[in-house]
C-alpha cells in the first residue's frame, strides 16, 4: 500500500490480498494492525465484540485482537484491552450508544483521553502509558464489532483525515474480521490465545488482565517458564497469578483447566463462576 493510498483511505489490491490471505491464521491481527497503522497512524489497536443480554444473562464484551508495541511496557496493548473488557466497557458511552440503536453502517468516533468518564480508566489505560486518543469504528446491531486505534502523546493525534480513512476502509476491515471470527469459531480445538484471554477477562469470573493472560496461555499448553519469559515477569509471579485465577475459575489443576477450555470452545451457556 502506498502513502497516497493510506492518505486517501484506500486499500491497495496487494493490501486487500494480504488481509484476505491472513483470515483464519495466527497472523491476521498483525496484518490488520499494520493496515490501521498505515491508514490512521495508529500505534496500538484492539478489536472487540459487544453482545447484547440473553435471557437472564447480562450483556458482554469479548476481546478478539490487541496489537502494537509500547516502547516501555511489554504487552501493554493486550493488558490494557483485557482490563477494559473487565472493568471499563460498561462506562463507555460510545459503545453503549451504538448498542442502544444499532448501526446499519460503520460509525467512527474520536475520543481523547481527557474525555473518558472514569478517572481510573484514564489513569490505568491512557495516562500511565502515554496514550492520548482513541479512534473507534463500530458496526452492527447484535453483536457490534468495535475496531479501536490508539495514538501516543507527542504525535499529531487523529485528525479528520484519519477518521475519513477509517470510515472509507471500515467495511473491508469489518468484513474481514467477521470472516476471521467465523472461521476460527468453526475450528476444532479453538486455539486463539487473545480470544481466550478476552473471554476470561470479560466474563463473570472477573479475572484480572494478567490472570487471564496466564491461564489462557496455560490452556494452550505453554509452561510457566515460557509465560514468565514472554511477559517479562518472574516465574513466582506467574505462579501467583495462576493460583489466583484457579480460585476464581473454580479449578484445581491443569486437567480442570483443559475441561474449562473445552467449554469455552463450545461457547457453553453454563459457563459461570463457582458458587
Amino acid at each position: 500500500m502506498t502513502c497516497q493510498d493510506a492518505r486517501n483511505g484506500r486499500l491497495a489490491p496487494a493490501a486487500v490480498g494480504s488481509l484476505i490471505a491472513a483470515i483464519g491464521t495466527p497472523g491476521f491481527a498483525q496484518v490488520l494492525h499494520g493496515l490501521l497503522a498505515e491508514t490512521t497512524g495508529a500505534d496500538l489497536s484492539s478489536v472487540f465484540l459487544r453482545e447484547a443480554a440473553r435471557g437472564a444473562g447480562a450483556a458482554r464484551i469479548s476481546l478478539l485482537h490487541a496489537c502494537g508495541d509500547h516502547p516501555d511496557k511489554p504487552e501493554f496493548a493486550m493488558r490494557a484491552s483485557l482490563a477494559y473488557a473487565r472493568d471499563y466497557w460498561r462506562a463507555d458511552r460510545d459503545i453503549n450508544r451504538a448498542a442502544s440503536c444499532g448501526l446499519s453502517a460503520p460509525s467512527v468516533v474520536r475520543r481523547r483521553a481527557g474525555d473518558l468518564p472514569l478517572g481510573s480508566w484514564r489513569r490505568e489505560l491512557y495516562e500511565t502509558a502515554g496514550v492520548a486518543e482513541r479512534l473507534s469504528l463500530m458496526h452492527g446491531r447484535d453483536p457490534i464489532t468495535v475496531i479501536n486505534a490508539y495514538v501516543f502523546e507527542g504525535r499529531d493525534g487523529f485528525g479528520g483525515q484519519a477518521a475519513d480513512a477509517l470510515t472509507a476502509i471500515g467495511p473491508i476491515l469489518i468484513a474481514a474480521i467477521e470472516r476471521d471470527r467465523a472461521m476460527r469459531a468453526g475450528m476444532a480445538g479453538y486455539s486463539d490465545e487473545d480470544h481466550l484471554a478476552g473471554q476470561l477477562a470479560g466474563s463473570a469470573f472477573r479475572l484480572s488482565a494478567r490472570e487471564a493472560q496466564v491461564v489462557s496461555a496455560m490452556m494452550l499448553g505453554h509452561t510457566q517458564e515460557e509465560i514468565a519469559q514472554r511477559q517479562r515477569i518472574a516465574r513466582e509471579t506467574v505462579i501467583t497469578y495462576r493460583r489466583r485465577a484457579y480460585g476464581k475459575l473454580g479449578v484445581a489443576n491443569s486437567r480442570d483447566l483443559r475441561a474449562l477450555h473445552r467449554r469455552i470452545v463450545r461457547a457453553d451457556p453454563s459457563l459461570a463462576p463457582p458458587g
